[in-house]
């Protein structure tokens, strides 16, 4: 090279991204090793990176799944492209209110652990979502810990219980 030549470095649309792969991620060939993910900030050369649906909308249940059960379910003979979106932002934030209360009781009940027993209780205990669950039963979950109030005594008691105070006296 010459003193005059300065050392070409490419642009930042022709860098590649190195990452690599975590281990518990995917199956098959790739596991382990470097995967390119090229940039696709005005760089000719390169296709546009494709993106998922779910990850547009920055959700972690998946968009595509929910058009095709509404699909499936024929609620209606179209279904708009921002519908689905819509209802699996409203499901993943209501799974996630139930989790977050799971784990608290969890929590309480010094655990690391969520069972069904902590997700049945923390759904019992939320006004809203018992509301919206109510009628939801949970199998091998046992029963809401309740102390119930005693009757309260009528002035005359049961019929074949009745017992005066003389007689309580005299024994």
């Amino acid at each position: 090279m010459d003193k005059n030549q300065t050392k070409k470095t490419p642009s930042k649309a022709a860098t590649v991204n190195l990452q690599t792969q975590d281990s518990n991620q995917g199956k098959g060939k790739g596991k382990g090793k470097a995967m390119y993910f090229p940039h696709s900030q005005g760089d000719k050369d390169h296709a546009p990176m494709k993106m998922t649906s779910h990850a547009k909308a920055g959700l972690q249940f998946s968009v595509s799944r929910v058009a095709k059960f509404m699909k499936l379910g024929k609620y209606a003979d179209r279904i708009s492209a921002g519908s689905p979106v819509v209802l699996a932002a409203a499901m993943q934030y209501i799974c996630s209110e139930i989790i977050e209360l799971a784990g608290n009781k969890a929590a309480e009940a010094k655990t690391k652990r969520i069972k069904p027993r902590h997700i049945m209780l923390a759904i019992r205990d939320d006004i809203e979502l018992n509301k919206l669950l109510g009628k939801a039963d949970f199998a091998q979950c046992g029963a809401v810990p309740k102390i119930y109030d005693l009757p309260k005594r009528g002035a005359k008691g049961k019929k074949g219980c009745e017992v005066n105070d003389e007689e309580m006296d005299d024994e």
